[in-house]
């Protein structure tokens, strides 16, 4: 079993063991390890070991009953303390107040409630993290081939999930247009990758308590599992963990971007509802079906050849996908709207794409050993960069509207260059 599964599940039977004595020899018959390998995984997943992660949560739900009114007497016998005094000793250990001045909240409150703050975190990705790429999506599968020990580079993700070969653009220019695609093809892809989309989650803001409560369980579940989960609002952020009062997401950007959410209160969801009405998930997990790379490239030119051939398979209503993209950006751009936001984003957007896919064939021209398919890749890693470098120079939102069209068109020509290498390089693979 995967360590970090086996964490997981150690903490949470833990949770459902605060005020058994003793539950050491317990939990490491449950588990099927010894006292001491069993300690030693946790140790190395959480740098806690399992009784110092026990005795801070038992902490923790102690302060909560004395701050309900409990007496101190009842709390110390529940959670397992053979005194009184053993126990205040062990609580201002930790939180530096005794029982009896918690309860009074005096002027140590302020660092009661940091010492709070840790043992309240009840479930906990430990290294789980999220670059800062403009594309958040991608953010978020970096973060989860890192976690699945999967090892494949941000260039590889791109490449291979073909997501370095997309382009969407809204009438007006609008920022989703980045994110408001048919992903059919890309979780195809994905799932060859080994990251497996299981599950979604959508509600609005007229969802009932009981539909929240639901969610909130399912979503709690597939963490408890050592699972994986993305929030898909605003932005597309991986979900850290939860506490008592709701889910934890880490923040890419360090939430300086003005629509990162750091967190989602349990039973309300208000920090999405109050701000658009509606907030969605999506459920991951490893798969072991792990296609090889030859195989990976094959679909991968397939599918970005289909952006371009294709474009209905990709673009929803009000969006245009492929080269019918850059017809409608052109457009955006002669009615005004080139000093907008959305004009600046999804340059921002599709310009790194581009320069992924750049760097994914350059990758890829020293694995070709040598031939057409190794020049093509070549040709294909600068051409792909010639196009990024034209969509910067075309989202600024300064630049006079001429210079923009000229290096969107610019942008435009070279990426049809490219499809028709990608052409080439697919009838050049062997079968």
């Amino acid at each position: 079993m995967d360590d970090r599964l086996l964490v997981l599940q150690m903490t949470a039977w833990m949770e459902e063991h605060l005020t058994d004595p003793g539950p050491g020899p317990q939990l490491a018959k449950a588990a099927g390890y010894s006292e001491n390998r069993l300690r030693q995984k946790f140790y190395n997943i959480t740098g806690e070991t399992p009784s110092g992660y026990l005795r801070k949560r038992r902490l923790t739900e102690a302060a909560r009953a004395l701050m309900a009114g409990e007496r101190i007497v009842d709390v110390t016998l529940r959670f397992g303390y053979s005194s009184q005094d053993n126990f205040t000793t062990a609580f201002k250990s930790w939180f530096g107040v005794t029982p009896g001045e918690l309860q009074t909240m005096d002027r140590k409150q302020r660092n009661f409630i940091s010492r709070m703050k840790e043992p309240l975190n009840i479930m906990e990705l430990k290294n789980l993290k999220q670059n800062d790429l403009c594309a958040t999506l991608m953010g978020c599968m970096k973060g989860a081939s890192d976690f699945y020990d999967l090892d494949w580079s941000v260039p590889q993700l791109f490449g291979y999930s073909t997501h370095a070969f997309m382009i969407n653009i809204h009438k007006d220019l609008c920022p989703s247009s980045p994110y408001a695609w048919k992903k059919d093809h890309f979780w195809f892809a994905m799932r060859n990758l080994g990251i497996r989309k299981v599950d979604a989650v959508d509600l609005k803001k007229e969802a009932s308590a009981s539909e929240l409560n639901k969610a909130e369980k399912k979503i709690r579940a597939h963490l408890d599992a050592g699972k994986l989960c993305v929030l898909d609002f605003l932005e597309h952020q991986l979900i850290s963990g939860y506490d008592t009062k709701g889910f934890i997401f880490l923040q890419p950007w360090k939430g300086e971007s003005g629509v990162e959410l750091p967190s989602l209160s349990f039973g309300t969801w208000k920090e999405a509802f109050d701000r658009d009405g509606w907030v969605m998930f999506t459920l991951l997990e490893k798969d072991d079906l792990r296609a090889d790379e030859r195989s990976l490239l094959r679909t991968a030119l397939a599918a970005a050849i289909r952006m371009q051939t294709a474009p209905e398979e990709f673009q929803m209503p009000g969006y245009r996908s492929g080269d019918g993209a850059w017809e409608w950006w052109l457009e955006g751009i002669d009615r005004g709207l080139g000093a907008s936001h959305g004009h600046w984003w999804s340059g921002s957007v599709w310009k790194e794409c581009r320069m992924m896919a750049a760097e994914f064939f350059a990758g890829l021209e020293s694995s070709m050993e040598g031939g057409k398919t190794a020049d093509l890749c070549r040709e294909l890693a600068g051409l792909y960069r010639e196009c990024g470098a034209k969509i910067d120079v075309a989202k600024e939102k300064n630049a006079p509207a001429d210079v923009q069209k000229a290096s969107l068109a610019a942008g435009r020509d070279l990426d049809r260059r490219c499809t028709g290498l990608l052409k080439e390089l697919l009838a050049a693979m062997p079968a």
